[in-house]
């Protein structure tokens, strides 16, 4: 009779290799779960020295644009992150990738400021679904105050947050946004041409808005869109809005310069933390809807005018936000030059009537010594159907 012998500790029993491998396999995919090669999600960081995914936002969001997501990002800017040595401005937000997803970028530590001297510094093109937040969030609770930066440090020309091509469903929240372009074509803020479907249902919502302390920016917000692709439905609400000016060219708080349609503009406070003087015969508004951009003055538009905007609840004068204090306003006491300021300046359609109510507008102080017929006005409603009567506007004696 033969008898096999095995080694101490092995077993006679034969191994099935197939059953075997697929055996591991699956504990495999147990281990570590669903696999998704080449897409992205989840709360990723950006900065340099922490150990950060990504060192710069151009980085990130050219990753989102390569890898596309597979959920909702989130951009964390840690205190280690330097706004100022971007690769190149401006930063361009990705076209493609996003999905149905969302990507929010917000700071995790005070004090970051996305920063240059450019065109533009944030570009939002043929993009969506991006909120960018600027509250300090610790533990994935936000803070209570607009922290986070966005500075384009041109006098000459240049955005530093652009809405461009299509740009939908986009957010801009809780930042401090400014510039001192004194180009009447562009803004701090600029929505300019539109695609196929124009820059529409975007907010801006309680930032504040005003100049980078080198030269004061003739728009705040700027709108130009495209005359079969208007820009619509966009929000701009509970924001301040500061130290918008030209004393030689046509200067506005909010600047809807036609092509645009059925904005809301409510519960906004435009002030002038100081004493502003004019040096030739120019407008000034707070909002400014379908007036041409020109050198001297607001007298309509060949674009679309556009139906349904609302305009209220917004603060109108003073040096701080909610009327606080006084906004001066003169001509040097010269007597050749006209001054024109109206707070609220409209030229609409008979479509659907748009809503004019409860705006405070005050604490405003002109001072001329002109007889080239100064013009102060809280409210000019020049063509359109408008609804006035729900809430009384309220407009201060002497402005």
């Amino acid at each position: 009779m033969n008898q096999q012998f095995y080694p101490e500790g092995i077993s006679r029993r034969k191994v099935n290799t197939p059953r075997f491998m697929k055996g591991l396999l699956m504990l495999f995919f147990i281990a570590v779960g669903t696999v998704s090669f080449g897409q992205i999600s989840g709360t990723k960081t950006v900065g340099v020295g922490g150990g950060e995914t990504y060192a710069t936002l151009t980085a990130a969001f050219a990753d989102i644009q390569t890898q596309t997501l597979n959920g909702n990002i989130i951009l964390e800017l840690t205190g280690n992150y330097d706004g100022t040595v971007e690769p190149s401005y401006p930063v361009n937000a990705p076209t493609s990738g996003i999905g149905t997803f969302t990507v929010s970028v917000r700071p995790t530590a005070a004090g970051r400021v996305i920063q240059g001297n450019s065109t533009g510094i944030i570009n939002l093109s043929s993009t969506k679904n991006i909120t960018i937040d600027g509250r300090v969030w610790t533990a994935g609770v936000p803070g209570l105050v607009a922290d986070l930066k966005i500075v384009n440090d041109n006098v000459t020309t240049g955005y530093a947050v652009r809405f461009a091509n299509d740009a939908v469903s986009n957010t801009l929240n809780y930042c401090a946004i400014q510039g001192g372009s004194s180009d009447i074509t562009s803004g701090v803020i600029l929505f300019s041409n539109g695609a196929s479907t124009g820059n529409s249902n975007n907010t801006i919502s309680y930032c504040v808005i005003t100049d980078a302390g080198n030269g004061f920016p003739a728009n705040a917000i700027l709108s130009v869109g495209t005359t079969a692709f208007p820009n619509a439905n966009n929000t701009i609400t509970e924001n301040s809005i500061a130290n918008f000016f030209g004393a030689a060219i046509t200067s506005a708080g909010i600047n809807l310069a036609g092509n645009n349609n059925a904005w809301t503009i409510t519960n906004n406070s435009f002030y002038q933390t100081g004493s502003r003087t004019v040096t030739a015969s120019v407008t000034s508004s707070a909002i400014s809807i379908a007036g041409t951009l020109g050198t001297t003055g607001i007298a309509g538009t060949t674009g679309l005018t556009g139906n349904n905007y609302t305009v209220t609840g917004n603060y109108i004068g003073g040096s701080a936000a909610s009327n606080v204090g006084t906004w001066t306003y003169n001509n040097g006491a010269s007597t050749n030059i006209g001054m024109r300021f109206f707070g609220i300046n409209i030229t609409a359609g008979n479509t659907i009537a748009s809503k004019i109510f409860d705006n405070k507008i005050g604490n405003i102080n002109g001072t001329t010594g002109a007889t080239a017929n100064p013009v102060f006005a809280g409210i000019i409603l020049q063509n359109g159907s408008f609804n006035v009567g729900a809430i009384p506007n309220y407009i201060a004696p002497g402005v």
